[in-house]
C-alpha cells in the first residue's frame, strides 16, 4: 500500500533559535530569538537586544525589545492605543534599559538603569582585569557584590544576575557561555569554543 506522508506526524517543533549581529569590529550589536517552539503570538514574545556601540567598541545603551507576530492592539497603562498589531507582520518594539558614562577605562564608571519605572543612578567599580566587583548607589548603598573563579565564572552576584560580569563581558542565558565578540567563552573551563577569525 502507497500511503502518504501525514506531515503532522512528521513535523518536529523547533528548538529555540537565537541569533546575533556583529559589528565590523566582532562586536555584537544585536542578539534576537528568531525562533520557538512556543511562537510569538498570543502571551509570547520573542525578545530583542540592542546595543549601542561607540567607534571604540563600548556599548554606550542598552534596548531591550519585544517582537509579536499578533492581530490585536497594544495599550499604554490608560488604555489609550499605542500601536495595532497585523498578523504575518512581525512587530517589534524597543525601549532604553541601560545608559553607560564611561571614564578612561573599557568598563563603564557610571550606569544609568531602568528598575521598577524609575532611572536609578549606579557607581561601579572593578579589580585590575577590569572585572565589576561592586555597584553602589547615589546615597551610597552597596547593591551588589560579585566574586569569581579562576576562569570567570560568577561565584558570588547578590543581584542573582546581571547581565554583565567577568572581565566586562556578557554572559549569554541561553548557552551559557560568555560573550567576547564573535568568540564565545566557556567560564568553567577557562576555554574559547572557536579559534581567533584573525588567526584564520
Amino acid at each position: 500500500m502507497n500511503e502518504h506522508w501525514n506531515y503532522n506526524r512528521l513535523y518536529i517543533y523547533p528548538k529555540t533559535v537565537w541569533r546575533y549581529r556583529y559589528n565590523p569590529f566582532g562586536e555584537r550589536e544585536q542578539k534576537r530569538m528568531y525562533q520557538s517552539p512556543l511562537g510569538d503570538t498570543g502571551e509570547e514574545f520573542y525578545p530583542w537586544v540592542y546595543y549601542m556601540l561607540g567607534i571604540d567598541n563600548r556599548q554606550y545603551a542598552t534596548y531591550y525589545g519585544v517582537q509579536s507576530n499578533d492581530n490585536g492592539v497594544l495599550s499604554d497603562d490608560n488604555w489609550s492605543q499605542i500601536a495595532r498589531l497585523d498578523p504575518g507582520r512581525p512587530m517589534t518594539f524597543f525601549y532604553p534599559t541601560e545608559y553607560n558614562v564611561y571614564g578612561n577605562e573599557q568598563s563603564p564608571k557610571l550606569t544609568y538603569k531602568y528598575l521598577d519605572g524609575n532611572w536609578q543612578k549606579q557607581f561601579k567599580f572593578y579589580d585590575y582585569l577590569g572585572s565589576e566587583r561592586f555597584t553602589i548607589l547615589a546615597s551610597g548603598q552597596v547593591i551588589n557584590y560579585k566574586q569569581y573563579s579562576a576562569y570567570g565564572e560568577t561565584l558570588l552576584d547578590t543581584l542573582g544576575f546581571t547581565r554583565q560580569g567577568y572581565i566586562g563581558k556578557e554572559k549569554d542565558v541561553e548557552n551559557g557561555l560568555g560573550d567576547h565578540g564573535v568568540r564565545k567563552y566557556d567560564y568553567e573551563t577557562g576555554r574559547f569554543n572557536s579559534i581567533d577569525h584573525l588567526l584564520k
